[in-house]
C-alpha cells in the first residue's frame, strides 16, 4: 500500500491488486475501501460528481459500454451493481437492497394485517359465536409476533451499534498509524 492522499480521505487508500471485493474499478482508479459503503460514496463523491461527459459509467469492463444514463440517479443506482453497495434496509428482518423500490416490494412481504385474519375465519365460520373467539386468538397472535418483531429490531439495532463502533475504533487507530507515518516520514 502506498499510503492514503489525505487524512480525511482515510477510508480510501491506493492498492495494486483487483482481487479485493472493496476496489474501485471506475477506470483506472484502483483504490480499496473498507466496506461497500464506503465504496460506493467514493464513487459517487470522487467520480460521479465529476463528470462531464454525460452519466457514463466507466467501471471497467462494465457491459454497458459507456452508454450514457438519463439522470445522474439511474447512474448510482446502475454504480451499486458494480460496488455491492446496499444501503436499503427492511427494519423487519434486516435484509438489505441496493434499490429503494426493491425495499417497498419487499415490506409488503411483512404486512400481515388482523383484518386479513378475521375475514378469513368470518367467512369460514358464518357463526358469530366462533367468530368472537377467533378474533381474539388472531388479534393475541398478531401482537404477540409484533412483540417479537420489535424485540428483533431491538437486537439487531443493538448490534450494528456494536459494528459500527468497531469500525470507528479500527478507523481511529489507521488513522493514527498513517499521521505516525507522515510525522516520521517529515522528520
Amino acid at each position: 500500500m502506498n499510503g492514503l492522499s489525505s487524512v480525511a480521505d482515510s477510508s480510501v487508500a491506493e492498492i495494486t491488486s483487483d482481487k479485493d471485493p472493496c476496489v474501485c474499478k471506475w477506470d483506472d482508479c484502483k483504490k480499496i475501501c473498507l466496506t461497500n459503503d464506503i465504496l460506493g460514496k467514493h464513487v459517487t463523491e470522487a467520480h460521479v460528481t465529476k463528470l462531464t461527459n454525460g452519466f457514463v459509467c466507466s467501471w471497467v469492463d462494465c457491459d454497458r459500454n459507456r452508454v450514457p444514463f438519463p439522470t445522474k440517479f439511474s447512474l448510482i443506482a446502475h454504480i451499486r451493481r458494480h460496488t455491492g453497495e446496499k444501503p436499503y434496509a427492511c427494519v423487519k428482518c434486516g435484509k438489505t437492497f441496493s434499490r429503494s423500490d426493491a425495499l417497498s416490494k419487499h415490506s409488503k412481504t411483512h404486512e400481515v394485517s388482523v383484518i386479513d385474519f378475521v375475514q378469513k375465519d368470518y367467512e369460514a365460520n358464518q357463526n358469530i359465536k366462533d367468530f368472537i373467539p377467533s378474533v381474539l386468538e388472531h388479534c393475541l397472535e398478531f401482537m404477540f409476533e409484533e412483540n417479537k418483531m420489535l424485540k428483533d429490531d431491538y437486537i439487531r439495532t443493538r448490534q450494528n451499534i456494536k459494528r459500527i463502533r468497531a469500525e470507528k475504533i479500527l478507523m481511529l487507530d489507521r488513522l493514527l498509524e498513517l499521521e505516525d507515518f507522515r510525522l516520521r516520514q517529515n522528520q
